[in-house]
């Protein structure tokens, strides 16, 4: 995707940003009416598509915020750009990972900047399909800890993934922030857990 060469062009990234979100979604509606016509797909995949890009758009709004937010924040925001374009994702994966790592950095005010790059990187891609209100519940997933203990638990990365899932559901469930009730739960993960969440 490579947002940071845009940098170097002294391109505002925001505005980097903004541009990349919007020619993906007119390449994915225009792969996806390809897809229609050709009898491969259903209209269903416009809706949801254009469900993404309002989604994203959101997030967006907490891209625009990144100005204001603390230095640390924001060396944050770059360093997650640069660290999940490495990975060489798909754009689009790419794009929703930047959106929602930003989100988390100006929304939370516990420290997000403060977390290592894989695991904000990991937190972020838990987060991608979470509503911007209802961030206020996953609060205590905030933690460098936490997120060490769940990378602990597996070396695969869809693993990890799942075992966030499951927190993020536990939060839903009870309210509860409580890192050390998060703790607790990660701290019973093992092959049989691994095994049940796949």
């Amino acid at each position: 995707m490579e947002l940071m060469e845009s940098t170097n062009e002294k391109i505002d990234i925001i505005e980097a940003i903004e541009e990349k979100l919007k020619l993906t979604h007119i390449e994915e509606l225009n792969i996806a009416l390809s897809d229609i016509r050709k009898g491969l797909s259903s209209n269903d995949l416009i809706d949801a598509i254009e469900s993404t890009y309002e989604f994203n758009l959101q997030k967006f709004e907490e891209v625009k915020k990144i100005k204001e937010l603390s230095i640390a924040k924001r060396k944050k925001f770059l360093k997650m750009i640069s660290y999940v374009e490495r990975l060489g994702l798909e754009d689009t994966n790419t794009l929703s990972t930047i959106l929602t790592s930003a989100a988390i950095l100006s929304i939370y005010d516990n420290e997000p900047e403060k977390l290592k790059d894989e695991n904000l990187y990991l937190l972020s891609s838990a987060f991608i399909s979470i509503p911007l209100k209802n961030y206020e519940l996953y609060k205590g997933l905030v933690d460098d800890e936490l997120l060490d203990n769940i990378c602990s638990k597996s070396s695969n990365y869809f693993e990890m993934r799942n075992i966030c899932y499951d927190l993020l559901d536990y939060c839903e469930l009870t309210e509860s922030k409580d890192r050390n009730d998060l703790k607790s739960i990660v701290s019973k993960y093992g092959s049989e857990n691994i095994n049940r969440i796949k």
